[in-house]
């Protein structure tokens, strides 16, 4: 009896990364598909201009806190990095300072166990929509 009914998906949030004039800030539902991480590798390809992150052990030389930065009521990790900043505005050719900012949704690599984030596929930032 339900063939001609269709699931709609609602209440789900996507994997997204903002990127304004105070960092980079992954949303809760990066964490939660990072598996709150405590670290990860953060890598670049600048010729396709995107970015990833996979988890790793604080151990590894190219640890970045990830989840072990957040307090237990945060929703979201910052990383308030001006070099990360500089690499991804370079890359784009993004005025940060002068727009609200840009948000990138991220796709899961199974494969890689990687989040992975494309930057041509950034969406503009409205700056009344940008919480300090």
């Amino acid at each position: 009896m339900l063939e001609d009914f269709e699931v709609v998906a609602f209440g789900r949030v996507a994997v997204s990364v903002a990127i304004t004039k105070n960092g980079l800030t992954f949303n809760q539902a990066a964490l939660k598909q990072m598996a709150y991480s405590d670290h990860v590798r953060l890598l670049v390809n600048r010729a396709a201009k995107q970015f990833a992150i996979l988890p790793c052990g604080a151990d590894d030389p190219d640890a970045v806190p990830f989840a072990s930065t957040i307090r237990s009521t945060s929703r979201s990790v910052r990383w308030p990095s001006k070099s990360l900043l500089r690499l991804f505005c370079g890359l784009m050719s993004w005025d940060i300072e002068h727009c609200g900012g840009y948000r990138v949704s991220g796709s899961y690599s199974n494969e890689d166990a990687a989040l992975i984030f494309d930057l041509k596929a950034a969406q503009s930032i409205e700056r009344s929509k940008i919480s300090a």
